[in-house]
């Protein structure tokens, strides 16, 4: 079950991946970080080490501490999509935001006390916030 579960989270971002591809941007005029790169540089790898907990469990407290920081990372980088110029509107982004922000604080919660379903459910919760917000904000994405 856990397997299938990371076999459709991995699909799905990769398929957020290509979406976000699609709309390629450069650097910011004012040094901060685009979008695309916030999901290429943090979200990304980030959410592989929360998702990643059903094919590998941890198995020792620095590896449920990498698990915690990954989680801790995301809900950073929610907040980073409300900074810097990035925030599309202060509506459905701020609200998909905010649910990065706070799943990813579940995830960290979960991940201290060291419990694989509670972090796999939280990594859901995580997936459906950041497919939620793709669906509105990278429309090119949905069917494909």
């Amino acid at each position: 079950m856990r397997v299938r579960q990371i076999a459709l989270i991995s699909g799905a971002v990769l398929l957020s991946l290509a979406g976000v591809a699609a709309t390629r941007a450069t650097a910011a005029d004012d040094g901060h970080a685009t979008t695309r790169q916030l999901m290429l540089g943090i979200v990304i790898p980030a959410s592989d080490g929360v998702f990643g907990v059903g094919s590998k469990e941890p198995k020792n407290d620095m590896e449920w501490e990498v698990i915690e920081a990954d989680a801790m990372v995301l809900a950073e980088a929610g907040r980073l999509l409300l900074t810097g110029g990035r925030a599309k509107d202060q509506g459905e982004w701020k609200k998909h935001s905010q649910s990065l922000i706070d799943t990813s604080l579940l995830a960290a919660k979960y991940a201290r006390e060291k419990n694989v379903d509670k972090v796999l459910d939280a990594g859901n919760a995580v997936y459906e916030a950041c497919d939620s917000c793709h669906v509105k904000y990278l429309p090119e994405r949905v069917g494909n």
